[in-house]
């Protein structure tokens, strides 16, 4: 994916998770070993999710989840 179809799907996914009530969710981003110019989409979904309000708190992914290629997301709860 390019940056930019990757924030518009990972926010996509975001709103999504929230509308239905998780409170976690794994997101993959890769490692980016196939980019010419290095990694580049693990630095923008960590930004992005740093600075989402639906985000509550991330993580690193275990091995058997993606390891270095993934974070898990915490999401907010929504007010009742």
């Amino acid at each position: 994916m390019t940056r930019e179809e990757a924030l518009k799907s990972l926010r996509a996914f975001l709103g999504a998770g929230a509308s239905r009530g998780l409170r976690k969710a794994l997101v993959i981003h890769g490692r980016g070993n196939r980019s010419a110019q290095g990694a580049v989409l693990p630095a923008v979904v960590r930004r992005e999710l740093e600075n989402n309000p639906l985000v509550a708190d991330i993580g690193p992914a275990e091995p058997e989840n993606g390891g270095a290629g993934a974070l898990w997301v915490f999401l907010r709860q929504r007010s009742r």
